[in-house]
């Protein structure tokens, strides 16, 4: 197990992003590198995030969001600084930044369909066929963003600082209030705000 050269967190091999500070993980890792590398480089701003020491399960609902499907919806209230307009950006495995300022429809192949005539549409590379032709739509929703699974059959991986995880299944979508990682399939993307 490796760890990242910004924060020093433990990493897993296949990490692309920090999961505690958002530092995007070189490709042949932190390993080899010396000391001028690893702080020449500019960081991803990240924001302090404590998740509640109840929340541990993996099914479990983050805290602070909206979870629905169909006409099944559990609501939890926004905290107050919460409410404030955010700028959210999305960052792609390939180092690309997409800002969420209108809806964005990530996947493979992505199209239009999926997404409303305006939607920008992000494609990842996928070599092992783990991410869906339309995967995932993520749109604003101030002070949130809102991230929707639009596969048929594949879930998407939402996990916060801390090791709070949680799975947005086909059809369900998911407010989000606070920076996260997000995979879809292979892919890893982190969600962060200013």
């Amino acid at each position: 197990m490796s760890h990242c050269g910004a924060c020093g967190a433990a990493l897993h091999p296949a990490t692309v992003f920090c999961t505690a500070c958002g530092t995007r993980v070189p490709p042949g890792g932190w390993e080899g590198l010396d000391e001028l590398t690893r702080t020449a480089r500019t960081p991803v701003p990240t924001i302090a995030f404590a998740p509640p020491a109840a929340a541990a399960r993996v099914d479990a609902a983050p805290p602070t969001s909206v979870v629905s499907q169909d006409s099944e919806t559990q609501q939890q209230p926004f905290r107050a600084e919460e409410l404030a307009p955010r700028l959210w950006w999305v960052l792609a495995p390939d180092g690309t930044r997409a800002d969420v300022v209108m809806p964005i429809v990530l996947g493979r192949r992505p199209s239009q369909q999926a997404g409303s005539d305006t939607a920008r549409l992000l494609a990842l590379g996928d070599t092992d066929g783990t991410v869906s032709r339309n995967h995932a739509r993520i749109e604003p929703s101030q002070p949130a963003v809102t991230v929707t699974n639009l596969s048929s059959k594949n879930t998407i991986g939402v996990e916060w600082p801390g090791g709070l995880r949680y799975a947005i299944r086909p059809g369900q979508h998911l407010v989000v209030t606070n920076h996260c990682v997000l995979r879809l399939g292979a892919a890893t993307l982190l969600l962060q705000h200013a």
